[in-house]
C-alpha cells in the first residue's frame, strides 16, 4: 500500500512541476506588461511634463469665487492685463513641482499688470491654505467647492492652467506642469506678442 501512495505523490509532482515553467512565464510576462507603460509614462513626464494647446481667442468663462482669504475675485474684474488660471491642488504631485516655478513668474511679473489666480481643485481649503503659505504664493487662491468653475473651462484634473489676454480671452491652455520657459512664452502670447 505505501508503494500506491508513493506513486500517488510521484504522479501528483510530475503533474505539477510542467506547469511551474508556466507560472513563471506568467509572472515575468505581467511584470513587463505593467513595467512598458510605467517606463513609458515616466520617460513622457520627464521629457514632456505639459502639453500646451493654442486657442483662437474663445471667451473664457467669467466667474466670481471666494478666495481662502475670505475675499471675493471676479474675472471680469481683471480685463485689460493677462490673466494666468492654475487650476492645482495640495495633494497633486505635478502641481508640487510646478508651484515654485509659478511663485517666481508672478514675482517676476508683479509689475506689469499680470494677475494670477489659483483655482484649488478638489481639495480641503485648509490643507491647500497651507501648502500655498508654505510656497510663498502672493496670487489669490480661489474656493472652487462644487467643481462648477472647472466644468466650466473643461477641467478633469490638475494641473490645468489658462492664460488669457487682457480681454478675457483664453490664448493658450496647458495640461500638464508648467516651466519657465513655457509660462514665459504664454504670457508673451496673451500681452499681444504672438508664439
Amino acid at each position: 500500500h505505501s508503494n500506491g501512495h508513493a506513486d500517488l505523490r510521484m504522479t501528483e509532482v510530475k503533474q505539477q512541476r510542467p506547469l511551474r515553467p508556466f507560472i513563471i512565464f506568467g509572472v515575468f510576462f505581467a511584470a513587463i506588461v505593467v513595467a512598458i507603460p510605467v517606463s513609458v509614462a515616466l520617460r513622457r513626464s520627464s521629457d514632456t511634463k505639459a502639453s500646451v494647446v493654442t486657442v483662437n481667442g474663445r471667451k473664457a468663462p467669467d466667474f466670481t469665487l471666494e478666495a481662502l482669504d475670505g475675499s471675493k475675485v471676479s474675472l471680469a474684474a481683471l480685463r485689460g492685463a493677462p490673466v494666468v488660471i492654475n487650476f492645482w491642488a495640495s495633494w497633486c504631485v505635478p502641481c508640487r513641482e510646478e508651484f515654485p516655478v509659478l511663485v517666481d513668474a508672478a514675482r517676476r511679473h508683479q509689475d506689469d499688470g499680470t494677475h494670477f489666480l489659483g483655482i484649488v481643485f478638489n481639495d480641503l481649503p485648509g490643507d491647500a491654505r497651507e501648502f500655498a503659505k508654505e510656497e510663498g504664493a502672493q496670487w489669490p487662491m480661489l474656493l472652487d467647492p462644487d467643481g462648477e468653475v472647472a466644468r466650466a473651462f473643461g477641467v478633469r484634473g490638475p494641473p490645468y492652467t489658462f492664460f488669457l489676454d487682457g480681454d478675457g480671452r483664453v490664448v493658450s491652455q496647458v495640461a500638464g506642469t508648467l516651466t519657465k520657459r513655457i509660462i514665459d512664452a504664454q504670457l508673451k502670447r496673451a500681452a499681444g506678442g504672438g508664439d
